[in-house]
């Protein structure tokens, strides 16, 4: 397993391309779901935009 940071995700995938950060052995594949992922801030682009 590695550990990785990224910029965004959509849906399911990693929006920009992911930076390698540390090789994790103490890890299973199995351990890592998307429920412990950070919730990101939701924003409304049009809001944002003024539109």
């Amino acid at each position: 397993m590695v550990e990785i940071k990224y910029d965004q995700l959509e849906g399911s995938r990693l929006r920009h391309t992911g930076h390698f950060l540390r090789w994790r052995p103490d890890r299973d594949a199995r351990s890592c779901t998307y429920e412990q992922l950070e919730v990101p801030v939701h924003y409304d682009l049009a809001e944002v935009l003024g539109g």
